[in-house]
């Protein structure tokens, strides 16, 4: 298990302790009602059974030291490294990171470079330039594949290739994705897979995605909320004989894989695969999650089976994420708050009240035991008044938060040298990779952590949960 949280209380002393003490972090409060579904009176009891006997649910830190103490624990777990990227362009989108999967090595994705950093020691050994990259997705089954989605040539339009790592070096985003090209890479490869480029006709930047579970496809969302569901390796002779006239005529094209589109109705800011791959989970504006049939491929016969799932009342889901070895789904909404369901029954498992500002990023761990997430920085003039006053003199912080899914308990929070944007977990074991914006700290930021003027500020982390 994590055995990271050490104070313990009941739910009633939880909330005189935060009344007393205001410049602790606002303790974490269990949803005894979510909004979807309702639970019954029975489970309402059993739920709040399991909380009191859980040590250290949800309580806030007793007092100003404990919580010191504690954030010093928690950042000694932590090791950070840089990505090396120029002022401005160092920000990891949530859709640009993950862990190979393997394991062995973390794949970011910042504004016009993709690297991948060693998990031991996080120290950049591949950088690969590509213009307005949207998308870096591992593949989940092969440790040397990824899809990188980005701005086509003279950085126009959008593409996805997928490349094998072990090529050196990796065939230029910019190249023309014409079909000699495309074959010239797969021969290279061992993966067959490897080199097919999809160039979108619409041109719309990407904007989230995700593999299936069991590698043999992915879906890409763009900017204006069309699924693309591709499946690399799977077009025959008279295809890519189409294909081929078709890039003669047209911008675009398709090399070495199906594709399908399908419009989705509402605004759409992250998906993801549950159910061992059987269900596309869709964060969308309106509230809900949007469940797709995926057993085979998303596509309109999926849109006609899908189900709407509402699970906020006013605002957006902004953030989905699940775990590839369990039945658990988490949702978090524009208003900070996070609902844990579990895939098959969509009952509610627990959940974490809404905070001042919205949700940033959120990952659930491959055994769906654990899931960490990072809200947004309120701006100065929109912290609490009480909160300003007490803290005048101090920076801001930001904080990556881990809690336990069943029951719902809050393990650590760790300080981090900026806003984390994007973290993952490790595909088999007790670790996070997150990234942080540190050119958006300031640049009176802790010395331990580096400058944030600098190329070199330690933008890149690794947390042991071990």
């Amino acid at each position: 298990g994590f055995g990271l949280a050490s104070s313990s209380s009941s739910s009633s002393s939880s909330s005189s302790s935060s009344s007393s003490s205001m410049a602790a972090p606002r303790a974490l409060e269990m949803h005894r009602h979510p909004f979807y579904p309702p639970l019954a009176a029975e489970e309402l009891q059993q739920r709040d059974s399991l909380l009191a006997q859980c040590p250290g649910a949800l309580d806030s830190p007793s007092s100003s030291s404990s919580s010191s103490s504690s954030s010093s624990s928690s950042s000694s777990r932590a090791h950070w490294g840089s990505l090396d990227c120029s002022k401005g362009r160092s920000k990891v989108r949530r859709s640009c990171f993950g862990f190979a999967a393997d394991g062995s090595k973390v794949l970011a994705g910042s504004h016009d470079a993709v690297v991948a950093a060693a998990a031991a020691t996080l120290s950049v050994h591949l950088s690969l330039a590509a213009p307005g990259v949207g998308l870096v997705l591992p593949h989940p089954t092969h440790p040397q594949l990824l899809a990188v989605g980005c701005q086509g040539p003279n950085r126009s339009g959008s593409v996805l290739k997928v490349l094998d790592l072990r090529q050196q070096p990796p065939r230029s985003f910019a190249a023309s994705s014409s079909s000699s090209s495309s074959s010239s890479s797969s021969s290279s490869s061992e993966v067959g897979v490897a080199g097919c480029t999809y160039t979108s006709a619409f041109g719309d930047e990407w904007w989230t995605g995700a593999w299936h579970p069991s590698g043999s496809y992915l879906v890409c969302i763009d900017k204006r909320d069309r699924l693309h569901c591709l499946l690399p390796g799977h077009t025959s002779q008279q295809q890519q004989q189409q294909q081929q006239q078709q890039q003669r005529s047209s911008s675009s094209s398709s090399s070495g894989l199906q594709c399908g589109v399908l419009q989705l109705e509402a605004v759409t800011y992250g998906c993801c695969f549950a159910l061992g791959g059987e269900v596309l989970v869709a964060a969308q504006e309106d509230g809900c999650c949007l469940l797709l049939p995926a057993a085979a491929a998303v596509d309109g016969a999926a849109a006609a089976a899908a189900l709407q799932l509402p699970l906020l009342q006013s605002p957006a889901v902004v953030a989905a994420a699940a775990g590839t070895r369990g039945s658990v789904f988490a949702a978090g909404g524009g208003d900070g708050s996070i609902q844990l369901l579990q895939s098959e029954t969509l009952s509610p498992l627990g959940s974490v009240p809404k905070a001042d500002v919205g949700l940033q990023c959120l990952a659930l761990s491959s055994d769906a035991a654990a899931f960490a997430w990072a809200t947004k920085r309120a701006p100065p003039d929109q912290e609490p008044l009480l909160r300003r006053l007490e803290e005048p003199t101090r920076a801001a912080k930001h904080r990556l938060s881990v809690a336990a899914v069943s029951p719902t308990e809050l393990l650590l929070q760790l300080e981090t040298p900026g806003q984390v944007t994007a973290a993952a977990f490790h595909p088999y074991r007790r670790l996070l990779a997150l990234a942080c914006d540190v050119d958006s700290s300031s640049s009176s930021s802790s010395s331990r952590y580096g400058s944030s003027s600098s190329s070199s500020a330690k933008n890149l982390g690794i947390l042991v949960l071990e």
